[in-house]
């Protein structure tokens, strides 16, 4: 080879590279660009436009790890599981570095598709792949209480703090999504702990749903108090966003709260401000009737009941409600009337005679109550579901302890237990009834179990304190006591001995605005 060729071949070489670092630049640049343009397009909500830009980004740079982790978001945001599955898996062929990202989507994926142990799977291999363990010990947690496991999840999420970037918002909401199912499945206590969970995680989590369902899950656990901090964080949301129906519902859950802890004049300002932002809402005059007629206010409740069913006229709930206050104001006739409509309206449902139990039990006539449960279209509730079941088991039982026949309570309440997990209730009202059957050391065993799970229940330390002072255990039950009223002023503990029909009812109620 000549001098001449040698240069030659030299220039040629040159000029490849060049034509090589020309083409990387320009690759570069227009990848670059669709991806700024498709990130602008999917902030203004474009999802469709924003993949096709993300997809050019990736088609020209594969190894350009961002482009397919946003082609995979927004698959997951279009609800294209599938297809986000694919992507993920076909950029961690080309893309060895890009799987940390992809694994915990695809994790995400498997446990939307109610597949927790492949889930864990992929866990296992994030794992391997050097995944921050505590991302990975997060979603471990999530797989546990989207299969009840509150306790199990917990384990998994004692070590991990706020998570950086956009995962602590995205896991967050995955939490607030399981915790949402959990309150649905009637499992108070995992839905609260999924709440806390994705609060912890993202402290830009919650909207005003969340924080009512939240709250709802700590009123059903028993903790009043943070029931209503939860309930109001829900209406300040409500306020930010203009929401006024959900201010209202949230409004009566605030009410009934007060109510139970015994605060009625907080009670009464949030029935009266629901009434004031939606006076066009039947169910807030119900409620509204429902306190006062607590208070034997009763000519003011039946008051309340008119308004709300001149908005919603022959509700089945008002009318049984109404029916209740009528009896007791000594209008018979009249309050036959408001039955028999709301018999026709619900067409022979199971659920006229639950409304009807409930609406007496709030009366204190708990022996009517257990006689309406005890008919046929009752006794036919028990037979829709788990759920529905466990409401009508609690709602006999709690009527007939309360009517003092607690040995018949028992199988009903034992049966709630099982059907509403992480419902406290069953468990109160059995307690109770264990002291009133004499069976003292078992009940003070529940008792002490109840007050353990529940520390902040203060019902579960009144019971408890009845079940000490049954075993003679006075010093003990007077502390039980303290604990109780310290949680719950509102309520008189010689209610529990009563079974809600004594002097000490009555004199509270009395004291009532």
């Amino acid at each position: 080879m000549n001098g001449k060729d040698s240069r030659t071949e030299a220039s040629a070489e040159v000029r490849g590279d060049v034509d090589g670092w020309r083409r990387a630049i320009r690759d570069d640049t227009v990848s670059n660009y669709h991806l700024e343009m498709g990130r602008a397009i999917l902030s203004e909500g474009s999802l469709d436009a924003a993949l096709n830009h993300f997809r050019q980004a990736a088609a020209i740079r594969p190894t350009l790890a961002e482009a397919h982790h946003r082609i995979v978001e927004v698959l997951h945001r279009l609800e294209r599981r599938a297809e986000a599955e694919t992507a993920h898996r076909a950029a961690l062929a080309q893309n060895p570095g890009y799987s940390s990202d992809a694994l915990v989507a695809i994790a995400l994926h498997r446990l939307e598709q109610g597949t927790p142990d492949e889930t864990l799977a992929v866990l296992d291999e994030a794992e391997k792949a050097g995944v921050e363990a505590g991302l990975v010990a997060a979603l471990r947690g999530l797989v546990h209480l989207s299969r009840g496991g509150a306790a199990a999840a917990k384990d998994c999420l004692q070590r991990v703090g706020a998570l950086g970037g956009n995962w602590g918002a995205r896991i967050a909401g995955e939490f607030g999504v399981a915790a949402h199912a959990a309150f649905l499945r009637g499992d108070s206590r995992s839905a609260c702990f999924g709440f806390e969970t994705a609060c912890r995680l993202s402290s830009d989590f919650g909207s005003s749903r969340d924080f009512w369902t939240f709250g709802k899950a700590h009123e059903n656990e028993g903790r009043l108090a943070q029931a209503l901090d939860c309930y109001h964080r829900a209406v300040q949301a409500a306020l930010a966003g203009s929401w006024s129906s959900v201010d209202v519902q949230v409004r009566i859950y605030m009410g009934t709260a007060y109510q139970t802890l015994g605060q009625w004049k907080p009670a009464l300002d949030a029935l009266d401000r629901a009434v004031q932002i939606e006076p066009g809402g039947a169910w807030t005059y119900f409620h509204r009737g429902i306190l006062l007629q607590h208070w034997d206010r009763l000519e003011e409740a039946v008051t309340a009941y008119d308004r709300g069913l001149a908005i919603s006229r022959n509700d089945p709930w008002g009318l049984q409600y109404k029916a209740v206050a009528l009896d007791a104001l000594g209008l018979p006739d009249a309050a036959l009337n408001c039955r028999r409509q709301a018999e026709a309206q619900m067409h022979g449902s199971p659920w006229v005679a639950y409304y009807r139990a409930a609406a007496l039990v709030h009366a204190e006539r708990f022996a009517e109550a257990d006689t309406v449960l005890g008919t046929v279209e009752g006794s036919r509730l028990a037979e829709q579901g788990p759920v529905n079941a466990g409401l009508f088991h609690l709602l006999r039982g709690s009527a007939l302890r309360a009517a003092g026949h607690p040995e018949a309570a028992l199988p009903h309440l034992e049966t709630a237990a099982r059907q509403l997990p992480g419902n406290p209730w069953p468990d109160v009202n059995r307690v109770a009834a264990l002291s009133a059957l004499g069976r003292a050391e078992e009940a003070a065993t529940a008792g002490a179990a109840l007050v353990a799970r529940l520390p902040d229940l203060g019902w579960a330390w009144l019971v408890h304190g009845r079940a000490l002072a049954t075993c003679g255990r006075i010093e003990e039950a007077g502390n039980a006591f303290r604990m109780g009223l310290d949680r719950a002023p509102g309520i008189g503990w010689a209610d529990l001995y009563l079974g809600g029909m004594g002097p000490a009812n009555r004199e509270r109620r009395a004291a009532a605005p």
